[in-house]
């Protein structure tokens, strides 16, 4: 698994320090080797979340200068650790409650796009709807709802960039998946 944790509960359960919800949790399949037995042994880590990641947009009729001061989804499982089972690690989640996009400071809304805040990676929703709540400097927005188009549900491994259009009274909104690079690798 990745990241490290504290282990509690007689070694059945590996704690996580992610009250933000930007920690990637990742687990690996066991590898079994040995001195010897080396050759063909790779970690293959996934990711069991789903990463969000948040765009703002300003359309003609927003007035310059307005800034989002806020963006909190509602309802989100974050990974608050792994639960060790013969044969390799599962991520397990803090209870449903709300949450803050971190990073998020008062930036002005672009007519070109501006991507705010840093991603989280929360538990896949069930379904192709989420709720958040925006606050601009002119405006509060709650409970307002995102539908993907891709997917029935939020997918474990996908990145999704939720982009939030702002008219001067509405927000509208439009989902997209963002690749998610796999790059890296590990070895035991």
């Amino acid at each position: 698994w990745s990241p490290e944790g504290a282990e509690t509960t007689a070694g059945s359960k590996v704690m996580i320090d992610n009250p933000s919800g930007e920690v990637d949790a990742m687990v690996a399949a066991e590898v079994v080797g040995s001195a010897r037995d080396y050759q063909n042994k790779v970690l293959a880590f996934t990711h069991p979340t789903t990463q969000l990641i948040f765009k703002v947009v300003a359309d003609g009729t927003l007035d310059s200068g307005t800034t989002v001061n806020s963006i909190t989804v509602k309802d989100a499982r974050i990974p608050d650790g792994f639960s060790l089972a013969e044969g390799g690690a599962v991520v397990t989640y803090a209870d449903a409650a709300d949450l803050a996009v971190p990073g998020i400071a008062g930036e002005i809304i672009p007519s070109g796009g501006l991507v705010v805040g840093r991603p989280v990676m929360i538990e896949p929703f069930s379904g192709n709807k989420m709720s958040l709540d925006v606050v601009t400097s002119g405006a509060e927005f709650r409970n307002v709802v995102v539908t993907i188009d891709e997917d029935a549900d939020f997918q474990p491994g996908k990145a999704y960039e939720i982009t939030l259009t702002f008219r001067q009274s509405e927000v509208v909104l439009k989902a997209s998946v963002a690749p998610w690079d796999y790059s890296g690798s590990g070895a035991a």
